[in-house]
């Protein structure tokens, strides 16, 4: 019984040890990690430093120049941390024209990390928004969502964030890159569009519809000759406040394309038509019933010969033939 007690109670000594031993080395390994790496770099620094004094091979460093834009080094970042969304940094120097600047090790959960020389040259500053910069300061990184994008140095890839605001000029956009996705709705107004720049062929199939357009963004100037019909309007989505007065002439209708889906319930009033705008060849079939005419509308010189036959006369005379 003895003897059981014993082994039961090597076998717990042997978990707890084991267990004591796990943690111990989780602790060096993250908790001092960037320690660890800071003491690598500041040995190899001093390392090479009296190699060099003593004339010897050796690797040149950072602190050894004397450059005028700032070198990041011996640094550790790591991303989401301390929590989620956050980016932290540790053990950070800045080379700038021959003088070290040991950066105090912090955490931010905002967009932009940049360093001043002027007013914090031991701390790394953070703001939301686009830093304004000096020539004596720079964008370290970027916090892309707790994931740091880093900006100092040659070579890197250009985080969208870090391009200066209206910097991109119509030079700089190729070629069709401005896709249907990259334009909010109603960007494209009347001032944006060049005179007669919609044509047929610019248009998709019912691409056009109300929330793309702002108020009275199409006049006359902006369409080319027959450039709406039928195909290039969703239903509904022409009403009046898409229009502005007498933009529709005849020139800029193709035959039939207006037809009682596409326009909304009293979209067309008589301040929308120039004069003489619809014609024969703009009016779909059967499109007008005794709904659209006025009262006295239909008069003689409207009526061709022969067109009214017995059956549409409404009389109390009998006529003989």
């Amino acid at each position: 019984m003895k003897k059981r007690i014993k082994l039961t109670n090597n076998r717990m000594q042997s978990v707890i040890e084991r267990t004591v031993e796990s943690a111990v080395n989780r602790a060096f390994t993250d908790g001092f990690k960037s320690v660890l790496l800071d003491i690598t770099y500041r040995i190899d620094s001093l390392m090479n430093m009296g190699l060099m004094q003593a004339g010897l091979a050796h690797q040149v460093t950072s602190e050894m120049l004397n450059l005028p834009r700032p070198i990041l080094d011996g640094f550790t970042v790591s991303d989401n941390s301390p929590s989620a969304g956050s980016v932290a940094w540790a053990d950070c120097n800045i080379m700038y024209k021959g003088t070290k600047y040991i950066i105090t090790n912090g955490n931010t959960n905002l967009k932009y990390i940049y360093w001043t020389l002027a007013t914090t040259p031991t701390t790394f500053k953070t703001s939301a928004t686009k830093p304004a910069l000096t020539d004596d300061d720079i964008l370290i990184c970027v916090n892309d969502g707790g994931i740091h994008r880093l900006t100092i140095g040659d070579g890197r890839m250009v985080n969208g964030a870090a391009v200066l605001d209206g910097s991109i000029s119509s030079g700089e956009l190729g070629s069709g890159a401005v896709t249907t996705a990259k334009l909010a709705s109603g960007a494209v107004d009347s001032t944006i569009l060049a005179s007669s720049a919609v044509t047929t062929a610019k248009i998709a199939s019912g691409a056009v519809d109300a929330a793309a357009l702002a108020s009275n963004a199409v006049t006359t100037a902006k369409l080319a000759a027959n450039a709406v019909d039928s195909s290039k309007i969703s239903s509904g989505a022409v009403g009046t406040s898409q229009l502005a007065a007498s933009a529709v002439d005849s020139t800029k209708l193709a035959s039939g394309a207006v037809t009682t889906s596409a326009l909304a319930s009293g979209a067309v009033d008589s301040t929308k038509l120039a004069s003489g705008a619809v014609n024969t060849a703009a009016l779909a079939s059967g499109a007008v019933g005794s709904t659209q005419l006025a009262d006295g509308s239909v008069i003689g010189a409207k009526i061709g010969a022969g067109q009214v036959a017995t059956d549409k006369l409404s009389i109390a005379t009998h006529l003989l033939f």
